[in-house]
């Protein structure tokens, strides 16, 4: 075509950009980049508010130990152990004991909450700490009766919104005096 030929309204044609063959695939690799990011950052999030998911039986543990055999009406002492296995300290640590019926209790070391004899506030426990708790008292039931104590603690890992248990159960039975 000619310099005569030519329409001066139409633009001069500009020469094409042609893409690098591999630009279709940095596109994808970055979309796939951010996706994992997102996804990522939504496991930890989940993680943080909800817990791990993991078994919290040997995270925090608690036993109780006792005689396994009571005088009708003798006292009765037993001692509840929590031990922290965690590889942090946790916290907003509570533990609770349901007496059995026929149970009644005379005091305990340290004291339980003001007003509740079978709640503990015990706190924060560091890593490999723990606490003990002594509970007296006097078991009343039937002769041959076996009378359990349940024992529950409550407490949140730091970061964590999730309250985690453990639980232990301890049974006693009653014998006639004299036996």
């Amino acid at each position: 075509v000619g310099e005569k030929d030519k329409d001066p309204r139409m633009p001069s044609p500009t020469p094409r950009l042609v893409r690098a063959p591999h630009g279709r695939p940095r596109r994808i690799l970055g979309l796939l980049v951010v996706v994992a990011f997102i996804f990522g950052g939504a496991v930890i999030l989940s993680t943080r508010i909800f817990g791990n998911g993991s078994a919290d039986a040997a995270s925090v543990t608690v036993a109780v130990t006792g005689p396994d055999q009571i005088t009708l009406g003798d006292p009765i002492s037993l001692t509840v152990e929590v031990k922290n296995n965690e590889h942090d300290f946790v916290r907003d640590v509570e533990l609770f004991i349901r007496y059995p019926e026929g149970f009644k209790f005379t005091r305990a070391m340290p004291a339980p909450v003001a007003g509740v004899t079978g709640r503990w506030a015990l706190g924060r426990l560091e890593r490999n700490a723990g606490s003990t708790i002594t509970v007296d008292g006097v078991l009343v039931g039937a002769i041959g009766a076996a009378l359990s104590f349940d024992v529950v603690i409550e407490y949140r890992r730091p970061g964590f919104a999730l309250r985690h248990t453990a639980d232990a159960h301890f049974v006693t039975r009653i014998e006639a005096p004299g036996v």
